[in-house]
């Protein structure tokens, strides 16, 4: 998210430089006569750095006005006066604008390179602070000092259990880590590609705790991928199996020592993109398991 901003203020910074004139212009508040919008998507990328939607277009307006009074940034920025006038010691503090002493005073933006660097850093810092207060934060549950359990709820008694797409990833990391005899995986060879470098320090540490893995995908169009991803676990671990079966697999799911499951939602989206199905329900996980114990036996073997 950083690294994205950055990239913003480098490239608004490019344009604005083009449009600011040389030198600071001076306004005569009588004859300042024009209103500029400031630009939706720097005012957007401002607010990202911290600044209210109303700080980011006075400041915008002080930008493109070169040098000027509260009554012009108000009439550009489209800022009530009074509200100008509120902003403008919190720009100050930023170090965004300056003010020159005169009568009316009169205001100029510190350059645009120069404000975006402050906000970064304000955001980097404030960034660094959130971090050590939600690992406080975490940090007082798992001691107990927190209200609640903060468990999820898969951790209770709840057999069904729809897991969010966000939590998908660090849900299937966690059940493989929970294993203890055996994980049983049907899934499209597209999906088991997308997903292979994510969990492959999870699969490899189950396999040194003995688990065996039992993995069943569709055929992908190159076989090669399918003999090097074989060889290349059978070589150091025994527990480790893989099948494939010439259709696209209708269903996607992992069975966790036949005592939890998760299906994928849409058999048909990306694993980023399908929430799961996590549940512990005994019923479910026969069928589940039957089902895939009837693929398993008509799959093909793959000999390396």
């Amino acid at each position: 998210m950083v690294n994205e901003s950055i990239i913003e203020v480098r490239n608004l910074t490019k344009t604005f430089n083009k449009l600011r004139p040389a030198e600071a212009i001076s306004f005569n508040v009588k004859n300042a006569s024009f209103i500029l919008e400031p630009q939706e998507e720097t005012v957007q990328v401002l607010i990202r750095l911290g600044l209210t939607c109303n700080q980011a277009r006075v400041y915008l307006a002080l930008v493109r006005s070169g040098m000027c009074t509260a009554k012009t940034m108000s009439n550009v920025s489209k800022v009530a006066r009074e509200d100008v006038y509120r902003i403008i010691p919190k720009l100050q503090e930023l170090g965004m604008i300056e003010e020159r002493i005169d009568v009316p005073s009169v205001y100029a933006a510190a350059p645009m390179q120069d404000a975006f660097r402050i906000l970064m850093k304000n955001r980097k810092r404030v960034t660094t602070e959130l971090e050590a207060k939600t690992k406080e934060i975490i940090q007082n549950f798992k001691n107990g000092t927190g209200k609640g359990t903060g468990k999820p709820l898969e951790a209770e008694t709840h057999e069904f259990i729809l897991i969010p797409k966000e939590r998908a990833v660090i849900k299937r990391k966690r059940m493989i880590d929970d294993a203890q005899k055996r994980l049983d995986f049907l899934t499209s060879w597209g999906r088991y590609a997308q997903s292979n470098v994510s969990y492959t320090e999870n699969l490899r540490n189950a396999m040194k705790r003995n688990v065996v893995i039992r993995i069943i995908v569709g055929k992908p169009k190159d076989e090669k991928s399918l003999l090097d991803l074989a060889h290349s676990w059978r070589e150091k671990y025994p527990f480790f199996n893989v099948r494939w079966i010439s259709s696209v697999p209708e269903a996607c799911l992992m069975l966790v020592d036949e005592k939890k499951v998760l299906f994928a939602k849409s058999a048909a989206n990306s694993f980023e993109e399908s929430p799961f199905l996590w549940s512990t329900n005994q019923s479910l996980i026969s069928v589940v398991r039957d089902y895939f114990e009837m693929i398993w036996l008509t799959s093909s073997e793959i000999k390396t």
